[in-house]
């Protein structure tokens, strides 16, 4: 497999997001930060994201086949075989090198051992799921709420569990609603009210544990008002791919 072929089916242009769920994982811990054991875990993090897309690609290779032939199994640029194995072995590398860094860090890997493996099959559950279930959008909530959870045990060995488990679950519930909301954009579903209640359920979370923070206010707005736009977007996809179907 050529270099453009392993970043097109590791999706790298996202790893950013992985790395900011790590900072804020160690952050909620309540720990002093260690660089060499965040950049650990923001490492392994990212072994367990591109391993997941990996895996998501061979998964889904029957699928693309019919609607995105351009992707590398479909289009004969990888084996799915191939990708299956090189998917497998990242997130085992990840997990590895969670369990090595909490070890440097904390002197204990059984926190990291256990979360990180929650996490690989997680991200195994959500890639082997099929897409139209209820089950996906929490599947994938699952996957970014045990990012936090992973940098935190691999940073520390006493985690301050309840603003990060509070803030996870926030977390949690607003992947959950723009995963659904993504996912029937064209379909008409994403008028559904439960959605968007579950994209307001972090912001509300926040707000009821942080009060008082200096700049919280400003922070839920924003967080609100981004959150407004991205559905007032879905809706217009939506009214367009219908509008579309006409002529």
């Amino acid at each position: 497999m050529s270099p453009s072929t392993l970043l097109a089916l590791g999706r790298v242009s996202n790893l950013p997001t992985v790395w900011t769920n790590a900072l804020a994982g160690v952050a909620l811990a309540g720990a002093g930060i260690s660089p060499l054991a965040v950049v650990g875990a923001a490492l392994a993090l990212s072994l367990f994201y591109c391993g997941g897309m990996f895996l998501n690609d061979a998964f889904d290779c029957d699928v693309d086949a019919t609607e995105r032939p351009q992707r590398p199994i479909p289009s004969g640029r990888a084996s799915a075989a191939a990708v299956y194995a090189l998917g497998a072995a990242q997130i085992a590398g990840g997990l590895s090198l969670l369990a090595l860094t909490a070890r440097v860090a904390t002197g204990r890997a059984d926190l990291a051992l256990w979360s990180g493996g929650a996490l690989a099959v997680a991200i195994v559950a959500y890639d082997a799921a099929p897409r139209a279930t209820w089950l996906s959008p929490w599947l994938m909530a699952a996957c970014r709420a045990l990012v936090y959870v992973c940098a935190a045990s691999a940073t520390t060995a006493t985690p301050s569990w309840p603003p990060l488990l509070l803030a996870a679950s926030a977390l949690a519930m607003y992947t959950a609603g723009i995963t659904y909301v993504s996912a029937v954009e064209s379909t008409g579903a994403a008028s559904r009210l439960w959605p968007v209640v579950l994209l307001a359920a972090g912001p509300g979370i926040i707000v009821s544990t942080g009060a008082g923070t200096p700049g919280l206010g400003w922070f839920v707005l924003a967080s609100l008002a981004w959150t407004i736009h991205a559905l007032r977007y879905a809706t217009r996809w939506r009214m367009w791919s219908r509008d579309s179907t006409r002529h």
